[in-house]
């Protein structure tokens, strides 16, 4: 079975410590109220992978905020992993904010059936041709990308390896999607 890694901040959900407009969770973790929102397409995207990917939440949160966030979207099944189990980067590319990495290989050795998703591209620099970046997400409604994303996945899941230059995954689903075609069947 393929390895699917999700990041769980401004990819899966958007997460406040202030009160925002909308609030689909409100969290206290510890003592702090923590305010998410969930990005639409979530639950389609879930009951797409289950049973297809292994799948690891890995996020750079603290490790008490992803086991509670994650119990309450109702994906406490899949591994969950906190920034205690990231790298922290010495020095930072310029194009990458992001202090810290997500090295695949912690979690699959197989570089050819192990894929990442992330706002983030500086946590997949390690590993290019296995990071899916996905826009980052603050609250929009309108926004569809784990429903392309679903698609996508889907279609990667069949291939005998998921490396490859991803940079383009939402642009090639919309292309199929407008011309009446599916990645998969």
């Amino acid at each position: 079975m393929k390895t699917l890694v999700l990041d769980l901040d401004e990819t899966l959900v958007f997460a406040s410590l202030e009160p925002q407009e909308r609030v689909d969770l409100e969290l206290v973790i510890g003592t702090t109220p923590c305010f998410v929102q969930i990005r639409p397409g979530l639950e389609e995207l879930v009951a797409s992978i289950k049973d297809r990917w292994r799948c690891l939440v890995w996020s750079t949160g603290q490790p008490a905020y992803v086991e509670a966030t994650c119990k309450a979207l109702g994906i406490d099944w899949m591994e969950l992993w906190a920034r205690d189990r990231c790298r922290r980067l010495d020095t930072i590319p310029e194009q990458h904010h992001e202090p810290f990495d997500k090295p695949l290989v912690w979690v699959e050795p197989d570089e050819t059936s192990v894929v990442i998703v992330d706002n983030a591209p500086g946590s997949f620099a390690c590993n290019p041709k296995n990071g899916i970046p996905i826009q980052t997400w603050r609250g929009e409604r309108a926004d569809r990308q784990l429903v392309f994303l679903a698609d996508y996945l889907g279609w990667l899941v069949e291939q005998p390896d998921v490396r490859r230059d991803h940079w383009k995954w939402a642009t090639e689903v919309l292309l199929l999607r407008n011309a009446g075609l599916a990645l998969h069947g």
